[in-house]
């Protein structure tokens, strides 16, 4: 099913899976205690990495989630005021039953 209402909430479930994946490998690191012992400080290779993945990614892909679903809620308004100001109610719920 290729339809706008899908390709949107696809969209929508990428940028939430995202958003939860990205920060991941960090907090796995620091908190599950790969090296065993607990450390006060982030290492310096890490301090980039750990920047983007954890404060500007995570925040991007929210925001887009966010967008697609205002895209959604304006496209289902759209399709909605369509459908009733064309008075194709009963054609369209007749599609739907064949």
């Amino acid at each position: 099913m290729r339809n706008a209402t899908n390709t949107l909430l696809v969209g929508m479930a990428v940028a939430d899976t995202l958003t939860g994946l990205l920060p991941l490998p960090h907090f796995l690191h620091f908190y599950t205690g790969v090296a065993r012992r607990y450390r006060d400080w982030v290492p310096y290779a890490w301090c980039v990495t750990y920047s983007a993945l954890t404060d500007h990614l995570p925040t991007a892909c929210h925001t887009a989630s966010i967008w697609l679903t205002v895209a959604l809620a304006f496209h289902r308004c759209a399709t909605t005021d369509r459908l009733i100001n064309n008075k194709s109610v009963f054609s369209f719920l007749r599609q739907l039953t064949t």
